[in-house]
């Protein structure tokens, strides 16, 4: 039997393999929404560590809110189709591939680290928080769909040092998110 995290892995796969072209979240669509949310939370200038980045949308939703350009932003996924389609549609981006739960990157590297629908399946996803925590420089922030455990995650990310405001979002034509955003507190606000 396989372990959750490689039941998700394969999942990856095979929604790229399934795809003939990329699928961009559209403008004033949901999912655009919800990245105008994320980028709320972004300062201008600030750099963004997408974690799980899949087509590189939250790229495509900072540069239309004028947030993010490429050389601000670092794109990883663990599934090699993805970042290999990525570096073929946008070569000037950094994309990596990476598991969310052994990042490559050094402490404090990233103004800020997303993981947008990134923990739910993911067996072991306390050590992808904690590592989040650690390559963040300013904020993590998580957002997820219709998670169950995101008490869990949101208490996690207190756990790690994070002061964590949690958003939940519903709404005619939404599916229900949780967006969590933890800002790194200073050792003098401890």
């Amino acid at each position: 039997e396989k372990k959750l995290s490689e039941q998700n892995y394969d999942y990856w796969q095979n929604q790229f393999d399934g795809h003939a072209s990329y699928m961009i979240s559209g403008l004033g669509n949901e999912y655009d929404i919800l990245r105008s949310m994320i980028f709320h939370f972004v300062g201008d200038g600030e750099t963004f560590f997408d974690v799980g980045c899949a087509c590189g949308d939250n790229l495509e939703a900072g540069e239309r809110f004028g947030k993010l350009f490429s050389v601000d932003y670092k794109g990883t996924d663990y599934a090699e189709k993805l970042i290999e389609a990525n570096r073929e549609r946008r070569p000037e981006v950094a994309w990596e591939v990476m598991d969310a739960r052994e990042l490559k990157e050094e402490d404090g590297s990233w103004d800020n680290v997303c993981l947008y629908d990134v923990l739910d399946g993911l067996e072991g996803w306390q050590a992808a928080i904690f590592e989040a925590t650690r390559v963040a420089k300013k904020r993590v922030i998580v957002l997820m769909w219709m998670d169950p455990a995101m008490d869990e995650k949101a208490e996690l990310m207190r756990k790690a040092g994070l002061r964590v405001i949690d958003i939940k979002i519903e709404g005619d034509g939404l599916h229900y998110h949780r967006i969590l955003v933890g800002e790194k507190i200073k050792r003098t606000e401890l």
